[in-house]
């Protein structure tokens, strides 16, 4: 009888940058720039962006010593991106 062998779980590094992704869409929905994942509504709270995008800098602090130049480039871009949409949110 073959042993079955149970799929590889999440990495921590992937976790990271799928917590990563989740914010960045939970902040660009509480903009009101993108519907709701769960509702489908538009809806903004600029507060839960806000904690949203702190999330997402924590996060990235975090994965960032660990990736090449251009993939920690890419997040420093991304932190960028979503703190400038928030100003002009407000």
């Amino acid at each position: 009888m073959a042993e079955e062998t149970a799929p590889p779980s999440m990495d921590v590094d992937e976790a990271i940058l799928v917590s990563i992704q989740t914010f960045t869409q939970l902040a660009f929905s509480r903009m009101g720039l993108q519907p709701d994942m769960m509702s489908g509504r538009i809806e903004k709270d600029m507060a839960a962006c806000r904690k949203a995008i702190d999330a997402v800098e924590a996060l990235v602090g975090v994965a960032k010593p660990h990736m090449d130049e251009t993939d920690g480039a890419q997040l420093d871009h991304l932190v960028r991106d979503l703190k400038l949409n928030y100003t002009q949110q407000l």
